[in-house]
């Protein structure tokens, strides 16, 4: 059976209408029980758990089963009413991702190129009628007159409201009857398409999460038994969800966190060397919560701070500071940003109560930000930041991948485990660069160090995706 997913063609990208998608294929490639439930149980735990597994899938209809075992039930031996309740969000969930043939759904399916789908649940009712004492099927159908509206509105860009009845049967008796709504929408339409307007929470969600990951990752690296790097507030602001988050990371790609605690070290290496030399401005552009500030200048008021990011993260990033105490004074400035649809020299000068100068020396940091770009995205990126860089001695520092890692040309096993590891996150690598100092020379800027990740790896993790991942450091060609 071919368990791996091809949606570089067709449907996700807009190229093709479902029906260019054979159910036949999608079956095979995407949706087939066997392929579904092992992608659910490692997504979801609890379904693993209790050993729920989908025994059919049609185009349009699901089948699953709940087993009655000691885990799934309660203390009179029948099912738990919350477990029919997760087990039918998922038998709905999986009839209406049947409907869009080919598309990756966000959180289950690798995707590339962020074409994949956001589908959640809106709300659930459910009338129980009888207790559950065998194992418990559940079936949910979406009628085929309702799916040429749900692809149209999937194609348009729209949000499908969908509610789904589900029926329960265990022993050849209904347990119970039940309705689950849900929402979907094309995970790349859930970003504001202009200024002004409220992104989805959705997306602010994948946004806090990513920031919350990296913080847990650091926090994790603290912790460990000869750390490359310590941030004493990292565990803080990575909260509950962060740790969560990098420890589901850290068991399925162990190199991980040695890779964060690379960019990291090389990063606060730099900060470091410049502080020493006397630069006073550091310009973080999708700040999300890095305590790099309080670690490195912490107590002098000559060095600022100006952290960009959504309005959203922003707010999150001074509610995870709020709890921490005894934080060491800096001058900072947090600057509402988003950077596709606003220029940074306009949000540096007309958000902010720090005077930025151009022609004074500044590092301007991009971490974790090239590798999730456009071509023509990044490339839009460096030319906003060019003129900035009037001094020759502000450094743009920047983490790159490479174009195989993308392409998956010469990856080992824990290698493609990483990738894959991105993709079902719903946060896909989508551009590399194999020649970094030709690119960079090319967009106007003098490569002063280029740094391969492998000089940090060690004996504790894999090789990984260390070789494919290095550190540039940079300045403005004049």
């Amino acid at each position: 059976m071919n368990e791996r997913l091809n949606t570089t063609e067709g449907y996700g990208r807009g190229l093709a209408q479902p029906e260019t998608i054979s159910w036949e294929q999608d079956y095979r490639s995407r949706m087939n029980p066997s392929l579904c439930t092992r992608l659910l149980q490692e997504a979801v735990p609890a379904l693993a758990w209790v050993n729920w597994q989908i025994t059919r899938v049609d185009e349009g209809y699901a089948e699953t089963i709940l087993p009655l075992n000691r885990e799934s039930t309660n203390q009179h031996g029948t099912h738990q009413a919350a477990l029919i309740a997760l087990a039918a969000d998922y038998t709905g969930g999986t009839a209406l991702s049947s409907i869009v043939r080919g598309i990756p759904i966000v959180g289950v399916h690798p995707q590339r190129d962020n074409c994949g789908a956001a589908l959640w649940l809106a709300s659930i009712e459910i009338k129980y009628q009888n207790p559950s004492s065998g194992d418990l099927k559940l079936t949910s159908r979406v009628h085929a007159d309702l799916w040429p509206r749900i692809r149209r509105r999937y194609a348009d860009g729209q949000t499908v409201i969908q509610p789904l009845e589900i029926t329960f049967e265990s022993n050849g008796m209904v347990v119970a009857s039940g309705t689950c709504v849900y929402m979907m929408k094309q995970a790349a339409r859930l970003k504001p398409s202009s200024l002004g307007v409220k992104p989805n929470p959705l997306y602010i969600h994948s946004a806090k999460a990513s920031a919350r990951l990296i913080a847990g990752m650091r926090a994790r690296e603290t912790d460990s038994e000869a750390p490359i790097v310590l941030d004493p507030y990292a565990a803080n602001v990575a909260d509950a969800h962060g740790k969560l988050l990098a420890d589901r990371f850290a068991s399925l790609v162990p190199s991980m966190q040695r890779t964060v605690a690379a960019r990291t070290r090389n990063l606060d290496e730099l900060t470091s060397k410049m502080v020493s030399e006397g630069v006073r401005q550091f310009v973080f552009i999708g700040v999300g919560l890095d305590c790099r500030m309080y670690r490195l200048f912490p107590n002098d008021q000559s060095c600022g701070a100006y952290n960009l990011d959504f309005p959203e993260v922003l707010e999150e990033r001074r509610r995870a500071l709020s709890h921490i105490t005894n934080l060491p004074p800096v001058r900072f400035a947090d600057i509402p940003f988003n950077f596709e649809l606003e220029r940074i020299e306009d949000a540096l000068v007309s958000r902010t109560s720090l005077s930025f100068r151009s022609d004074a020396p500044a590092l301007f940091i991009l971490e974790g930000i090239s590798m999730y770009q456009s071509a023509d995205g990044l490339a839009r990126l460096l030319g906003q930041l060019r003129p900035l860089m009037r001094h020759l001695d502000s450094r743009l520092w920047i983490d790159v991948v490479s174009e195989d890692a993308i392409a998956r040309r010469s990856l080992n096993q824990e290698s493609s485990t990483f990738m894959e590891a991105m993709e079902r996150l719903g946060s896909p690598f989508i551009f590399g660069i194999d020649q970094p100092v030709s690119y960079f020379e090319n967009a106007g800027f003098k490569v002063h160090s280029l740094v391969n990740s492998a000089e940090y790896a060690d004996s504790r993790t894999p090789d990984g995706i260390f070789r494919h991942y290095s550190f540039a450091h940079l300045g403005a060609n004049a």
